[in-house]
């Protein structure tokens, strides 16, 4: 390898800088501030942390490229101590923590089942929302954020299983999976959290089984060579509960978020949307709703960090300069410094949509686990739903502009000490007041 340097930072002793570091990020600093402090440390966009694990840190938007624009890095990222108990998988690691055929396999499976499902999606996706935007409407105050939530898992089931079940148990499996820690101890006492989780669990995996469309399911698994009955069902839960109604519920969220925030926003997007197409929700494509979309995502990406680790010395280019890599190191790329970087988008604290009207920044936006524009492959890490999603937060952002007035109690912000699953979401339960159906026609509330 040529000799360039390696990166600055702590690697710490075993163990305790681990220790260290993590209860800085979790409780002390907070995840904004953990990154930031070191930023300043060590006077690079790139360093070292024992965090999670020794990991070298990119912040700026050229080094975290390497980890999709080059061969030395891959992401693998095994089954360990940062992913879900077993008995809440089914003791079958999701195949996303999975490498080689028993990732590429399933995935390629995943795309199928979305193509099969493509036809039924904007009707399945209306119905849903006519159904709670009458429930919404007949309540004076409620918390958005529950209610968002709901919807979300209730739609994710009623398209891809045809299956009604009961959202409030699968919610709270998925919303805590990563924070059973002690779940071994918890196991023996019935009325915990995860005790109460892994009852729902099995009860939620039964009912994929027996859903009327399992079968359907089932014969398109078995061209990609997968058979076993139980496996496709524990693996069709994470899909929803985990990879689908976690995502989208955060991005739901902060477009609600947003929204209520920018009236000036919402009313141009309005009286572009009716000059469109009034009353549809999934054509045309509107470029400014996209945009929008786009910007929300580029400020509260759903997925923070993405991982590599490097099969061969590899020399990481960065903003900060040349940094040695070596083989077997992890990289850990850390996307909202990334659409934070001015070197991408200029001016990174201000709410631009009309930024991604320049198609080179669109090519920078990083969703959700590779650059947006590309295409989701059998073989990366970007989620197989990745365009689905983007499509229904058009369709989500379009019904909110033209079909409904609301006003939240409380100015809306974002958690930046306290990471979660949720962190992407606006804090606090989005108490809203006065949520009307407006004549779509009109504009008026009905």
């Amino acid at each position: 390898m040529a000799r360039d340097r390696r990166p600055p930072g702590r690697r710490g002793l075993p163990g305790l800088g681990k220790l260290f570091d993590m209860v800085d990020f979790m409780y002390l600093s907070g995840w904004q501030k953990f990154f930031e402090r070191r930023l300043q440390r060590y006077g690079s966009t790139v360093f070292t942390t024992p965090l999670f694990t020794k990991t070298v840190v990119a912040t700026d938007h050229k080094a975290i490229s390497a980890l999709f624009d080059t061969i030395p890095f891959i992401q693998d990222y095994g089954f360990g101590s940062a992913v879900p108990p077993k008995p809440l998988v089914g003791d079958v690691a999701p195949s996303v923590f999975e490498t080689g055929v028993l990732h590429d396999n399933p995935k390629a499976f995943y795309f199928s089942l979305l193509r099969h499902r493509a036809t039924s999606l904007p009707a399945v996706f209306e119905e849903v929302l006519r159904e709670y935007e009458v429930r919404w409407a007949s309540r004076g105050r409620f918390a958005w954020r529950d209610e968002i939530e709901t919807f979300t898992m209730d739609f994710v089931l009623r398209w891809i299983l045809e299956l009604k079940f009961d959202t409030a148990k699968v919610r709270l499996i998925y919303n805590n999976i990563f924070t059973n820690h002690l779940w071994r101890v918890a196991r023996f006492f019935p009325w915990t959290r995860y005790s109460r989780s892994l009852r729902y669990y099995g009860e939620f995996v039964r009912a994929i089984e027996e859903a009327s469309s399992f079968e359907a399911i089932m014969e398109i698994a078995r061209t990609f060579g997968i058979s076993d009955r139980a496996y496709v069902a524990k693996q069709i839960a994470f899909l929803t509960g985990m990879n689908s109604y976690l995502g989208l519920q955060n991005l739901f969220k902060s477009i609600v978020g947003e929204l209520s925030s920018r009236a000036d926003i919402r009313s141009d997007l309005d009286l572009q949307l009716r000059d469109a197409a009034p009353g549809a929700l999934f054509s045309p494509r509107v470029r400014a709703v996209d945009e929008f979309v786009m910007e929300v995502l580029r400020q509260h990406p759903p997925v923070f960090f993405i991982f590599g680790r490097a099969i061969e010395d590899v020399v990481l280019e960065s903003a900060s300069g040349s940094f040695d890599i070596a083989k077997g190191e992890r990289l850990m790329g850390v996307i909202p410094f990334a659409h934070d970087d001015p070197e991408a988008f200029p001016d990174p604290a201000s709410f631009q949509p009309e930024r991604f009207q320049d198609d080179e920044a669109r090519a920078k936006l990083i969703w959700p686990r590779g650059i947006q524009e590309r295409p989701a492959d059998t073989a990366d890490r970007t989620c197989p739903g990745k365009d689905v999603a983007l499509l229904l937060a058009h369709a989500f952002c379009t019904a909110l502009v033209t079909r409904y007035q609301w006003t939240v109690v409380k100015p809306i912000t974002w958690d930046k000490h306290r990471y979660s699953l949720n962190v992407a979401a606006p804090m606090g339960e989005l108490e809203v007041a006065g949520f009307t159906i407006r004549d779509e026609r009109a504009g008026r509330p009905v």
